[in-house]
């Protein structure tokens, strides 16, 4: 065949061929595409239509609705609290020899999500405590927001403990301070001497442990966001230098503990009293606080001084809030930190049910003024604590209550949840006792109990979920600092 000549056509015979296996192969595959598709048609009809019900050997791991426990009352839940932090406290006490020591994590600022530049724990010797006191009851606050933001890791006592870190303090008609503080934001009001000065929450919920000076006595601040309570008390004098204090970033009856930075001795603002340490026992004065908005505070001290930054300035986000867990926390039915020192099936109110706790004449007798109740009144009230004649006030408009005895002298007022007030005052008296539901009590006839006495079902840990329960109460918030979530 020459070079150029074109290849011979193949016979006609096996084109067709050619075509005829071709179309061979194409009926294959839909056939196959085809049985496969009433495969699972099939599996589909006969699991959704003509399944059998499951057989009563239940699979690992399933539990079938007859054999699942019934739910948790407040009471256990409330238990059930303790017993978790117990043992999560258990992973951080130590024993060495006679000598038990306990880890925390105090100042350590965290800017990564695996918190990768945070301190390690730091030991603080619990081994002498104070009567009632065990390891165990002492938790470590934890972190709820994995989020990397500027925050500190539990509590940093940036105030007070680093030299080189200067409160600065301006008048409410300084320039700049209507901007960076507006009338609703709640401030920490504190008066001695004559001084008055207000610490925003902005500030106290990133350093709920603040050293300072008021009227020439030196004072130590203490916020505590999961109990709702700011407490002060006067700092003492070692050697014409007032000490030190810092936060442990431990929570004892769901309060902050405080340490003081010369012994690492562990301080209760609750109890105004070190717990733990080299110096347990030991007391320290009351400071009388007010946690109201800055326009009720300045229009009562009109020279009164406040915190409005650091210097040299600290990378804080200020407008912003790592203290509460979750935005409502003071509301919720949520309990994460319990307190110890009370039976709750005969507690008179629910845990996070808003009091002010009051200090009678004698300096011991305490009496617990729940909020619901209060706001039923409209004028000042007589009457007794530990049998000494008082007069209560409270201002609705204000949530402050104010107590005096029958000279006319002003009494400690104190705000917390009742888990945190009846924790640490067991003792302490109940105004209006007889009208409260005592929501946790056993009843033999469940069916019968009063509509008022039924805790609210979505109750965790028998907190109250109703907003008029929270203390104190939190008005309406225009600015971040008091409503964010960054915990």
């Amino acid at each position: 065949m020459p070079a150029d000549a074109p290849p011979p056509n193949p016979p006609a015979d096996s084109i067709e061929q050619s075509d005829e296996s071709s179309r061979k192969t194409d009926w294959r595959l839909v056939a196959i595409v085809a049985i496969a598709l009433l495969l699972v048609v099939a599996v589909y009809v006969n699991r959704r239509f003509y399944a059998k019900p499951p057989s009563e050997e239940q699979p690992a791991g399933e539990v079938s609705p007859e054999t699942r426990p019934p739910p948790m009352s407040p009471v256990e839940q409330y238990a059930n609290v303790k017993r978790v932090r117990e043992l999560m406290a258990g992973d951080e006490v130590f024993h060495a020899g006679a000598k038990v020591y306990i880890v925390a994590r105090p100042p350590s600022r965290v800017r990564d999500k695996d918190r990768s530049n945070a301190l390690p724990g730091e030991l603080f010797d619990v081994t002498r405590r104070i009567e009632g006191i065990g390891p165990l009851m002492l938790h470590r606050r934890r972190l709820f927001n994995p989020k990397p933001v500027p925050i500190f890791a539990d509590t940093f006592p940036a105030l007070g403990l680093a030299e080189d870190v200067k409160m600065v303090f301006s008048t409410a008609t300084a320039e700049g301070v209507a901007e960076k503080t507006s009338d609703s934001r709640l401030v920490i009001g504190v008066t001695v001497g004559g001084e008055a000065k207000a610490y925003p929450l902005g500030f106290a919920n990133f350093h709920d442990v603040i050293n300072d000076t008021v009227g020439g006595k030196p004072i130590l601040l203490c916020w505590s966001a999961l109990a709702i309570n700011a407490s002060a008390m006067e700092r003492p004098v070692a050697n014409g230098t007032p000490d030190a204090f810092g936060s442990a970033g431990l929570l004892y009856q769901g309060a902050i503990v405080a340490y003081d930075a010369r012994t690492r001795s562990l301080w209760s603002p609750l109890l105004r009293e070190c717990i733990a340490g080299e110096r347990a026992g030991e007391t320290l004065p009351p400071v009388p606080t007010l946690l109201t908005s800055w326009k009720e505070w300045k229009a009562t001290h009109p020279d009164a001084l406040i915190l409005t930054g650091t210097e040299p300035a600290l990378d804080l986000p200020y407008d912003t809030n790592p203290a509460f867990p979750m935005p409502d926390y003071p509301s919720n039915s949520i309990v994460l930190y319990p307190a110890y020192g009370f039976d709750l099936t005969g507690s008179p109110m629910n845990v996070k049910t808003a009091v002010f706790g009051v200090t009678g004449p004698d300096g011991e007798t305490v009496k617990a003024y729940a909020l619901p109740l209060l706001r039923r009144t409209t004028e000042a009230f007589e009457d007794e604590i530990g049998g000494a004649p008082v007069v209560i006030a409270y201002d609705a408009a204000t949530n402050v209550l104010t107590a005096a005895d029958s000279d006319g002298k002003s009494l400690l007022v104190e705000g917390m949840f009742w888990m945190n007030w009846v924790g640490t005052h067991p003792n302490t008296e109940i105004w209006r006792k007889d009208e409260m539901p005592y929501p946790f009590a056993e009843k033999t006839e469940p069916a019968e109990r009063p509509t008022e006495a039924v805790a609210d079902p979505a109750s965790v840990p028998g907190a109250a979920a109703r907003p008029e329960d929270m203390a104190p109460e939190i008005p309406a918030q225009t600015e971040k600092d008091d409503t964010s979530d960054s915990d």
